[in-house]
């Protein structure tokens, strides 16, 4: 999912359960929008490349 902003879980139905740590590596303005460039805190070995 690279190079693809994520909003949070907008369908409904669907609840937030918990906060994760990320590590914000750079925010940005990316196609007019300010975003923060995040890996997640538990590394390489979990989701996408960490």
């Amino acid at each position: 999912m690279r190079n693809i902003i994520y909003y949070g879980p907008r369908a409904e139905g669907v609840d937030f359960l918990v906060y994760h740590a990320v590590i914000t590596e750079s925010v940005m303005l990316y196609r007019g929008e300010y975003v923060a460039y995040c890996r997640m805190s538990n590394g390489v070995d979990a989701g996408d490349d960490g």
